[in-house]
């Protein structure tokens, strides 16, 4: 047996150069020799052609251990201990629980939009996705992502905790701009948020979570004519998982880069996590970031209520204790544009708990339906002792606002003809009815309700029936539970909020306008 391929079934695969050192220790070899030897075509030995490493080394693996585990293992290691590019890359998924929105992961990764000499964010994700150490996938709902490759089905298990993940930390994100305005540390109409608008955040040659010029006295510089040339604050963030130093390090290395370029004004950094490694911590402390945090930024009752809210977000068969919601909602009306993403999480819970209520039905939120590339999200299902299986697409708007007759659409043409195949093909479900519904705190428009009546109309009961359910049949609904806090909670947090408030008046406005309109142009009674 060669020597080489001695050592790779006794240490496993690894880069030549790692390789070259055992030759070295157990050959007696010169590491000349040592590395012309493993650079000779060996039966059964081969060589990573398409990730290069730094100084010319290669992966080394045995043919039959491709694919298997620690292969994998292997690799992601390597490129963690040699590469910034791809090693940054896979820390920052590894971070963020091996899912992430593939806008984020350009975000995230370290590498720059574009820079001479640098790997761009796509290149990498092309290269990983070859090597197969990375995928895309999209989830409905998010769009597409990028995961660490995983077993199929594996991804299901993911999905919620990614979707807290992306509420509370645009929360956070919300926070950081109110304190950053309320401080002076920017300029107030100009800080940009990952999410909001079309293009991310930039800075130099990267994307942020969260940027703004400044014009400080500390930040602030002059070209030769005297004009001034603003600093800026960049914010990155992660929460729900204790940062690493692996896991903060393509951040330090996203800071290091731009320090270094020649047109961007003088930066404060800033990372938020909800906790550090103290390697981390002392990490960012040496390189002149600011390790933050919810607590340390917006005080303990506020980093506890998005602590309490990333749990409520993850539990898959609801809430039964509605009165949560008016301690989050409390605990975090202090942030601006907090409420909308609170509605919008939260009333699948409602919903769900309403339902429960209702029918005395097992519950299951966020259950993803799979039809070869296609799927599907179900906000709540539902399974009755009346062999009846529900599934309720639940849309919690600002109140009185108009939803989108796109969203009914793809109610009406997608999710419901693929939900309805995957119940047909459940064994468990043999033999039971299927109801759709669509619950909305907002407006549909004139057309949105005729589609949905059509669909009604057309499609045969015994296949499945449809209906939907607006704030005023919510109301209802919540009354004959008998349960005040159900009650409570869709008047105060969904339906009587100031924004409900406005939209009704207006909509008074506009009826007694019209009333009076009428009047003036009805014929008068002849005396």
């Amino acid at each position: 047996m060669d020597a080489v391929e001695k050592i790779l079934r006794n240490v496993g695969p690894c880069l030549s150069t790692e390789l070259a050192q055992h030759l070295v220790a157990m050959e007696g070899l010169k590491p000349e020799a040592a590395r012309k030897r493993i650079s000779r075509t060996i039966p059964g030995v081969k060589k990573l052609a398409y990730l290069p490493f730094p100084r010319n080394a290669r992966f080394v693996y045995l043919q039959e251990q491709y694919g298997a585990p620690w292969f994998w293992d292997a690799l992601e290691e390597a490129l963690l201990a040699t590469s910034p590019a791809y090693g940054g890359a896979i820390a920052a998924l590894r971070q963020r629980g091996d899912l992430m929105p593939k806008p984020h992961f350009t975000i995230a990764c370290g590498s720059p939009l574009a820079q001479k000499r640098h790997l761009a964010p796509q290149t990498v994700l092309d290269r990983l996705t070859k090597a197969k150490l990375l995928e895309e996938i999209d989830v409905p709902g998010i769009g597409p992502c990028v995961a660490r490759a995983q077993k199929h089905g594996y991804y299901s298990d993911l999905i919620p905790r990614l979707q807290a993940r992306l509420v509370v930390e645009d929360i956070m994100l919300k926070a950081v701009r109110g304190w950053a305005r309320s401080l002076g540390l920017v300029s107030y109409d100009k800080v940009k948020i990952r999410d909001e608008g079309s293009e991310l955040p930039k800075v130099g040659t990267f994307g942020w979570d969260l940027s703004a010029p400044s014009y400080l006295g500390g930040l602030v510089e002059r070209d030769s004519s005297g004009t001034p040339k603003p600093g800026f604050l960049v914010c990155d963030i992660v929460l729900d998982h204790k940062v690493t130093a692996a896991g903060i390090a393509p951040f330090l290395q996203k800071c290091k880069t731009l320090r270094h370029l020649k047109n961007v004004g003088r930066c404060l950094q800033l990372f938020v996590a909800e906790k550090y490694s103290s390697e981390a911590f002392q990490l960012a402390k040496t390189q002149g970031i600011m390790p933050g945090s919810p607590a340390t930024l917006l005080g303990e009752e506020v980093a506890e209520s998005l602590v309490q809210l990333s749990k409520v977000l993850r539990q898959a068969a609801g809430v039964h204790d509605v009165k949560l919601f008016d301690q989050l909602f409390n605990g975090l009306n202090r942030i601006e544009g907090a409420a909308a993403n609170l509605r919008g999480a939260l009333f699948e819970f409602w919903a769900a708990e309403v339902v429960r209520q209702s029918f005395s039905a097992h519950i299951r939120m966020n259950r993803m339906f799979v039809d070869g590339a296609d799927k599907a999200e179900v906000d709540v299902q539902a399974t009755v002792a009346s062999r009846e299986v529900q599934f309720y697409e639940c849309k919690g708007y600002q109140p009185g606002g108009l939803v989108p007759d796109d969203e009914v659409e793809r109610w009406l043409e997608r999710r419901i003809p693929l939900v309805y195949k995957q119940a047909l093909a459940n064994p468990e479900w043999k033999g039971r009815t299927f109801r759709f519904e669509w619950w909305s705190t907002g407006r549909l428009s004139s057309e949105a309700i005729a589609k949905i009546e059509k669909a009604k109309a057309t499609i045969r009961p015994t296949r499945y029936t449809i209906n939907y359910v607006d704030a005023e049949g919510l109301t209802a609904l919540a009354k004959d539970t008998n349960d005040r806090a159900l009650i409570d909670a869709l008047r105060q947090h969904f339906l009587d909020h100031p924004m409900a408030q406005i939209a009704r008046a207006e909509a008074k406005r506009l009826r007694l306008l019209d009333a009076a309109l009428h009047e003036v142009d009805a014929p008068r009674e002849v005396r």
